[in-house]
């Protein structure tokens, strides 16, 4: 099996999607929906863009990862031609590294979906176990047969 995590350049990766989901509804909006309100149909984004500065290396191991670890999802279909196309967007230096500043548009879903399979690939890379959502929590907890916050057994 190919190794898909390779420390420093998947470290910069995650730290840089994690930030991305982290602060998501600060981006420029891209696409809106109409919401029933109180006051009636209101206009809300759901869909924001973020310019990600990304180095060949860094752009290389994304489409790497996702295809080892989300093969099946179209969003992976959609960041194929990312490593091909780098150098079409605006380049800036980040130290001593080239990065270039590609500009993402999805929604919050896809993009925990990449940080999920990021986090995957590391858990799997150090021998470590992915941390338990709150949700997996409590479908763990229901399966037992008791409640949320019955501990004892």
């Amino acid at each position: 099996m190919i190794p898909v995590w390779f420390d420093g350049i998947c470290d910069g990766l995650l730290y840089k999607v994690n930030h991305w989901y982290e602060r998501y509804e600060s981006g420029k909006i891209r696409g809106t929906r109409l919401f029933l309100d109180t006051d009636g149909l209101k206009d809300v984004p759901v869909k924001y863009l973020h310019e990600i500065p990304l180095s060949q290396r860094e752009a290389e191991a994304l489409l790497r990862i996702m295809q080892a670890k989300r093969p099946k999802l179209p969003l992976t279909e959609q960041l194929a031609p990312i490593t091909m196309h780098l150098r079409k967007y605006a380049m800036k230096m980040q130290g001593q590294t080239p990065v270039y500043v590609v500009p993402f548009a999805y929604y919050k879903p896809e993009v925990r979906e990449i940080l999920k399979a990021l986090q995957e690939a590391q858990a799997e890379a150090k021998n470590t176990t992915v941390p338990v959502t709150v949700d997996s929590f409590v479908a763990e907890k229901r399966k037992q047969g008791g409640g949320i916050w019955n501990l004892n057994k």
